[in-house]
C-alpha cells in the first residue's frame, strides 16, 4: 500500500521468490470475485450479528423477551451494526452488475428459510426502504388538558423504528444461516477456481513455456 496515494499493488512470492503472474479477465474469473466479495460480506455480516447478540444477551434479553433500546450498553453502534447487516445480508442476493454473480433463495437451506425471508423483509421495508409493515412508523399525539376554562395543549410526535432487541431469540438463527451460506459461497469459489486452473490458466499461457499441467 502506498501511504501517500492509497494506491495498492500486489506481488506473490514462492520460497521467497517474486513470482509471475497473469491476470484472468474471463465470465468466470469475473464471478470469481464476486463470489469471494459475497464470502467476504458475509463473514462482515457474521461478525457484525455476534456483536449485537453479545450487546442483546448483557440486557437480560435471553428469554426472548423484548427491551427498551436504551437497556443496550450502546444503543447506537448496534442500530448501526444492525442495518449494516440488513444491508450487505441483502446485497448478497440483489443483482450487482460487477460482480458478475448473486446468491439466490435456492441457495438457502430450507430449514432457514424463515430467517431469511425475515431479514430480507427488514431489509426491503426498513433498512433500505420504508414499507408497508410495523417495522417503522409513529402517531402524531396533542396532550391536552382544560384548566380554569383555558385549554392548555402539547404536541407529540411518536416514532417507532425496529432495532435489534426487537429480534425474538429464536431469529437469532441468523447466524446458522450465515455461517451455511458461508460454507456454500466456500464451496462454489472451489468449483470455479479449479475450472481456472484446470481450462482457463493454461490455455492463456499456452506456448509461453514447457510445462505439465501435473
Amino acid at each position: 500500500l502506498n501511504n501517500s496515494t492509497a494506491e495498492s499493488n500486489h506481488y506473490y512470492t514462492f520460497n521467497g521468490k517474486k513470482c509471475e503472474h497473469v491476470t484472468i479477465k474471463s465470465k468466470n474469473a469475473k464471478r470469481l470475485v464476486g463470489l469471494t466479495l459475497i464470502r467476504a460480506d458475509l463473514r462482515k455480516v457474521l461478525g457484525w450479528v455476534k456483536i449485537i447478540e453479545q450487546d442483546y444477551i448483557k440486557t437480560g434479553s435471553k428469554d426472548g423477551t423484548y427491551k427498551s433500546e436504551d437497556s443496550m450498553q450502546d444503543p447506537l453502534i448496534s442500530r448501526a451494526l444492525f442495518i449494516a447487516s440488513l444491508s450487505t445480508y441483502g446485497k448478497c442476493f440483489t443483482e450487482a452488475e460487477g460482480r458478475g454473480t448473486q446468491l439466490s433463495e435456492k441457495d438457502v437451506p430450507e430449514e432457514l428459510r424463515s430467517t431469511h425471508d425475515l431479514w430480507m423483509s427488514y431489509r426491503h421495508r426498513y433498512a433500505a426502504h420504508s414499507g408497508d409493515t410495523n417495522y417503522e412508523g409513529g402517531s402524531t399525539n396533542i396532550a391536552y388538558v382544560i384548566k380554569n376554562g383555558k385549554l392548555m395543549c402539547q404536541p407529540f410526535i411518536e416514532t417507532n423504528q425496529t432495532n435489534s432487541l426487537r429480534i425474538k431469540k429464536e431469529d437469532i438463527s441468523i447466524l446458522t444461516l450465515v455461517e451455511k451460506l458461508i460454507s456454500i459461497v466456500e464451496d462454489k469459489i472451489k468449483k470455479s477456481q479449479q475450472k481456472i486452473l484446470n481450462n482457463e490458466f493454461p490455455e492463456l499461457i499456452a506456448g509461453k513455456y514447457n510445462f505439465s499441467k501435473d
